[in-house]
Order: C-alpha cells, then structure tokens, then sequence
C-alpha cells in the first residue's frame, strides 16, 4: 500500500508524519514514511531506509567485510550493523555523558564494541529499547558527525536540509 492509503499523488503534510529532532540540530526534520515504519521492531530495511533519507551525502557499503554494513556522512561513519547477529547490533556514535546514559538506562546498550568506548555505543535490537528511542539514537549519532564537519560543510548541509524540508 502507498503511504497515502494506496490513493495514489501526494504524501500528507500531517505533522504526525514528520520525527522532530529533539537534539541540537532542529533543522534536520524528517519525513517518516509510514509505510517503512508500520511494524513494530527495527530491522535492517527500517534502519536502512531511515538513514538513507538523512540530508547529506549519504553513503552505504561494506567496508569491513560483508557482515558490517557502514553509513556515511560525506564519509564519515554515523553507524555500523552487523548484520549477521541475531537480534541485529548497531554501532552508534555518541556524545561521551548521552553514551553513559543510555549504557544505564538500558541492558541492550553497552560500550562500541572494537570501537571507542568512549564515543561509541553497541545497541542491541533485542526489542527491550522503543522503536522511537532507537531511532533517536541513530539521530544523536548522525547529529554527532555532523558536529564534527567543516563549518562550510555544515553549512551545506543546513541549507540542503531546508530544501528538502520545503
């Protein structure tokens, strides 16, 4: 079925369809198909589609193997699953206070594995985090590289962002 109720034409404007960054980077608002993410888990499609329609340059490849697949952002990496655990394993990158935080909220976070403990976070999907709250850590990670961008780089980002958006 299209995200439209299989109408066909346009996708609503509905505010209930847009994940509103509740980080610093406000701009980075996102239409959320709803189709994608009508079940209840988070998957590999989900994540794959969700990160795919990030602003930016937005790359996707096996790097390390052809069990990590990696995202980038004008190459830099935001995420890494591996996809041959079950339940799938997500590296995140995480300001160092958040990535303490979520390791004490929840079991199925625990330090990067084969990565800095201090920047990185393994997650778990083992079902015991909300799907919101995952996808709000894959946020923070993308908000994290996007900090570490050149001002210009940034910059661009932001107004393609806006484009996007409008």
């Amino acid at each position: 079925m299209s995200p439209d109720g299989g109408r066909g034409g346009k996708r609503s404007d509905d505010t209930s369809d847009l994940l509103f960054s509740c980080l610093a980077f406000q701009p980075f608002l996102l239409y959320i198909d709803p189709f994608v993410f009508s079940y209840s888990t988070v998957n590999l499609e989900t994540i794959r589609a969700y990160c795919l329609k990030k602003p930016g340059k937005i790359t996707e490849g096996f790097p390390f193997g052809e069990d990590v697949l990696v995202f980038k952002l004008n190459g830099k990496i935001f995420l890494l699953v591996l996809v041959d655990e079950q339940p799938l394993a997500l590296n995140l990158k995480c300001d160092p206070e958040q990535a303490i935080e979520w390791r004490e909220q929840y079991e199925a976070v625990q330090p990067g594995y084969h990565m800095n403990k201090k920047h990185w976070n393994t997650v778990t999907l083992d079902g015991s985090i909300p799907r919101q709250e995952v996808l709000r850590m894959i946020d923070h990670s993308y908000e994290q590289v996007v900090k570490g961008l050149k001002k210009s780089d940034r910059e661009k980002l932001l107004k393609h962002a806006k484009q996007k958006l409008y």
